[in-house]
């Protein structure tokens, strides 16, 4: 559970083991060593229909608003997501990485059901 335990257990949604690129850019964040309109890639380890966890090459704070996006494997097409940092820390398995999860907003103007779909079949394979 990665250093959670049950009680702090928040998850609404089941997670699946999934590998998909990202790329992340920065809308706001309260610190500058993160600075809004930065862009970088990033790799998922979990997903849900409600939240993503990330593997970062450096922190990103708690708290900041990302866009998001991610090609599906099951539409074959961009989706646009919209999230907020709920947590980030040092990887447990390799110290050179972070790990941060993302809690990922229901927006009308994202693709925020396509990624409900793309999740719950993706959690079916």
């Amino acid at each position: 559970m990665d250093g959670m335990s049950p009680s702090t257990e928040r998850r609404r949604s089941p997670r699946t083991p999934q590998q998909l690129a990202l790329t992340i850019k920065v809308i706001y964040s309260s610190t500058r060593s993160v600075a809004p309109g930065h862009t970088f890639q990033a790799h998922t380890s979990d997903i849900s229909e409600t939240g993503v966890q990330v593997r970062l090459l450096s922190e990103v704070t708690t708290g900041a608003e990302l866009e998001m996006w991610v090609i599906s494997p099951l539409q074959r097409e961009t989706l646009v997501l919209n999230g907020t940092v709920r947590w980030c820390r040092a990887s447990d398995d390799d110290p050179t990485l972070y790990r941060a999860g993302i809690e990922i907003a229901r927006r009308p103007t994202t693709d925020f059901r396509k990624w409900q779909n793309m999740a719950a079949g993706l959690g079916g394979i």
